[in-house]
């Protein structure tokens, strides 16, 4: 990317509490004291003054960050405050602009009052820098109440230093993903199942995994090189859910483990020698429960169409913090969006589905326990996701789906979010046509997959197949997905994960037996072939 120099690029943006990213938004706050109503009509002695947040976190190539100080309190009479910022690792006249100056309220004015502070574009740096907000002196008889100060981040827009020599590391270059000494790397993985339902439902409380964790010598033996763990948002955030339509309150994570588990997890992967992707697997919205006032976290106990915005920003918030330190782990946004039920009748394969995709929209209706529950719904977009771990400072690759259950990826290349620091993949989910019980040979909308995919590589980014499958029942001859699909990725180099490494027994989509490796008959046995026969 090409910074301006001696230079600010004045994007407005707000940003409430601690998210971060980029468009025209408003950071507000509840009044700090009594709302109106009643009280004296003249004077100030009711009247407070508040920042709308004490943290703010904002990417240097943003632009310029809004705050809002919002007046509370009764009194009705003019009133004043002041505002200054103040240098910490974030320098005046290097990493933003000074900003000092005199908010001002009329008689009987309540309005929120707004000031900017330009974020400088240049020079570029990494990591993040600080600097505070501060309120001082209000005139007319009013008083501050916290927060009075604020913590304002700057995450740097420049690239990641490379790890140190001997560190296992994944970076996107081009439309390829490279090591930490520039080799190309194609991920040839498996999906590890478990830890995404296993917590919420309580089939384990002492164990997330579920009795599923990987034996990671068994993956070795297969010569895999990644692994792709799917998540439960409300687990990793230690929410208190609620069924519907009982009402009745469920522990995300009863063990009071899920957390350190994932750690643990992902630390024994990387250790092992393999790449490891997050992903966001299931999710549910806060909605209404009988007998409970407010909307509450529903169980997320299924996939739905799309992440939410109650949560799901907060949860890559939180994961990038924990694994942002971490160069072999990449951020999968979402498993499988399906725009199937939005507001304003958009098609599920339409311009518009693309537009909700990237920039959120409203859901008509989640599931939740196997019933489908008719409560509308505002999801996050993959922008908003992305800026979230952006804003952390975190440089991981991020991987980004396509529509129809990932499977479609057509107008990708169109609405893709956008990243800063260039670190963005293609998620693609590549199942065979129709039933994987069938003798498919293409992927789901047939050749023309393999026509998006190589679009996505021509404009400049890597493909990822987060997840592959085809007939794995016992007896099972020959798997013809695999024999179409396996030499195209080398050919194109496209990086795959097969679902999954979980000895359950199924008809299809099972790589192994038992937790030692033993494959499949059929797809296991193919796969295994193609994995063993690579350096």
């Amino acid at each position: 990317m090409r910074f301006a120099t001696l230079s600010c690029v004045l994007l407005f943006i707000s940003l409430a509490g601690c998210g971060g990213g980029s468009g025209t938004t408003t950071a507000t706050a509840t009044d700090g004291g009594d709302s109106g109503g009643g009280g004296s009509t003249t004077g100030n002695t009711s009247t407070n003054f508040q920042i709308a947040s004490g943290s703010y976190n904002v990417n240097q190539t943003a632009g310029t960050l809004t705050v809002t100080v919002n007046r509370g309190g009764n009194g009705t009479g003019a009133a004043t405050v002041d505002y200054a910022t103040a240098d910490g690792t974030a320098v005046a006249g290097t990493n933003y602009t000074t900003a000092k100056g005199t908010l001002s309220w009329a008689a009987n004015d309540a309005t929120a009052k707004t000031f900017a502070v330009p974020v400088s574009s240049s020079p570029a740096f990494s990591g993040t820098k600080s600097f505070t907000v501060a309120l001082s002196n209000p005139t007319g008889g009013a008083t501050l109440t916290t927060p009075n100060t604020a913590t304002l981040n700057i995450t740097g827009s420049g690239a990641a230093p490379p790890p140190p020599s001997g560190v296992l590391s994944i970076a996107v270059q081009g439309n390829q993903l490279v090591n930490g000494s520039g080799a190309v790397v194609q991920l040839r993985g498996a999906n590890a199942s478990g830890l995404e339902f296993t917590a919420i439902q309580g089939f384990a409380p002492t164990d997330p995994w579920g009795g599923q964790s990987p034996k990671w010598q068994a993956l070795q033996s297969w010569k895999l090189n990644a692994v792709r763990i799917p998540l439960n948002e409300a687990s990793w955030l230690g929410l208190t859910t609620y069924d519907l339509p009982s009402g009745t309150p469920r522990q995300a994570d009863p063990g009071n483990n899920y957390r350190q588990t994932v750690t643990n997890s992902v630390n024994a992967a990387v250790a092992a020698g393999f790449y490891v992707i997050l992903d966001l697997h299931i999710s549910a919205p806060d909605a209404t429960v009988t007998g409970i006032t407010g909307k509450v976290p529903i169980s997320p106990t299924q996939q739905n169409q799309m992440a939410d915005a109650d949560h799901s920003p907060a949860f890559w918030t939180s994961v990038a913090n924990a694994f942002k330190g971490n160069p072999a782990v990449i951020f999968d946004l979402f498993n499988e969006p399906h725009m199937d039920n939005f507001a304003n009748g958009i098609g599920y394969r339409s311009a518009d589905a693309w537009v909700a995709l990237r920039d959120g929209g409203t859901a008509t209706n989640f599931v939740t326990n196997n019933t489908t529950i008719n409560q509308s719904y505002q999801t996050a977009g993959m922008q908003t996701m992305l800026n979230a771990v952006r804003a952390t400072g975190a440089t991981n690759v991020i991987m980004a789906a396509g529509i129809s259950w990932a499977q479609d990826t057509s107008m990708w290349t169109t609405y893709a979010p956008v990243d800063p620091i260039h670190q963005l993949a293609a998620s693609w989910h590549a199942y065979p046509q129709g039933s994987s019980g069938t003798a498919a040979t293409v992927p789901g909308y047939g050749t023309d997959n393999y026509t998006w995919a190589k679009a996505i590589l021509a404009a400049g980014y890597p493909v990822i197949a987060g997840e592959t499958g085809d007939h794995s029942a016992a007896g099972t001859s020959g798997a013809p997905f695999m024999a179409n699909l396996l030499p195209w990725l080398d050919q194109n180099g496209v990086s795959v994960l097969g679902w999954s490494w979980n000895a359950w027994g199924s008809a299809d989509a099972d790589l192994i037996k038992d937790a030692d490796g033993t494959p499949t008959d059929g797809y296991g046995q193919a796969y295994r072939t193609w994995t063993v026969n690579h350096q």
